[in-house]
């Protein structure tokens, strides 16, 4: 079982709020890579919308890890990994704080 997008800024906010810091996973489910890029990265946004304005990168850090490749023994190759870090990046650094994407 997932936890809510929201749940999960809700615990960012708390454990921020607490002066920890935060290895912030986000991924995708096979069904949403097998559709391309475009839907990866659509999930990728729906993940960080809720937490765009909690980044702070001396305290969160964001990690991809596509939720298909855990205990299966698939794994994303190189390209695939690259191409959805620059993705993510180019969100961060639209829609998160000034700097961030950079750090």
């Amino acid at each position: 079982a997932y936890e809510m997008n929201e749940t999960l800024a809700t615990k960012l906010k708390y454990i921020l709020d607490a002066g920890l810091t935060c290895v912030y996973c986000i991924g995708e489910p096979k069904e949403i890579r097998e559709k391309g890029i475009e839907a990866v990265l659509a999930e990728m946004e729906v993940q960080l919308k809720p937490i765009y304005a909690l980044l702070d990168p001396a305290k969160v850090v964001i990690a991809y890890e596509p939720v298909w490749a855990i205990g299966t023994g698939l794994t994303a190759t190189p390209e695939a990994a690259q191409e959805t870090h620059k993705g993510i990046r180019d969100m961060i650094k639209e829609k998160g704080p000034e700097g961030c994407a950079e750090a």
